[in-house]
């Protein structure tokens, strides 16, 4: 289990307003991102147990130290094909909630990274609310696009 946790410096850099930082991951070839301070921890090797007559975007649930916590497949919530391989198991990222136990699986954690704001631009225009309830911005990094999701709709829809 890691623990998501940020440094003083950093901490100082962010209450200027000029830079936030963003937990990223891959699923498939794409990189997402969340801002740190919704995330409360990512649990690597984690098996997932699969809920019969769950919603399909429903990837199963895991036992986190004695609480059973709901896995969403965010392919499916962001309207991409149903990714058919089992795996053994996941990494898990838990979202903060005070009311909710969710996370949602990732392929691999990147890193965090500390995104200059003028980086982050709004979800595209062109695009319509079913595709963008679960994005909140975009953002442009050294390892190319990160789609920063939207932390309160994801609860909402589990």
């Amino acid at each position: 289990m890691s623990q998501v946790t940020t440094s003083n410096t950093s901490a100082e850099k962010l209450q200027e307003g000029l830079r936030q930082q963003i937990l990223t991951w891959t699923l498939g070839e794409q990189y997402f991102g969340m801002h740190i301070d919704r995330c409360r921890e990512v649990v690597r090797d984690r098996q997932v147990t699969k809920v019969p007559y769950a919603k399909d975007y429903v990837a199963g649930i895991v036992n986190l130290r004695g609480e059973v916590v709901t896995v969403l497949d965010l392919s499916i919530m962001l309207g991409y094909k149903k990714d058919n391989e089992v795996k053994d198991a996941y990494v898990i990222i838990r979202l903060k909630s005070d009311t909710k136990h969710v996370s949602i699986k990732a392929d691999n954690i990147s890193d965090v990274l500390e995104i200059d704001e003028s980086k982050i631009e709004p979800t595209p225009a062109h695009l319509n609310e079913m595709e963008t309830r679960y994005i909140s911005s975009v953002a442009m990094t050294e390892k190319g696009l990160v789609i920063i999701l939207n932390a309160d709709e994801i609860l909402k829809a589990s």
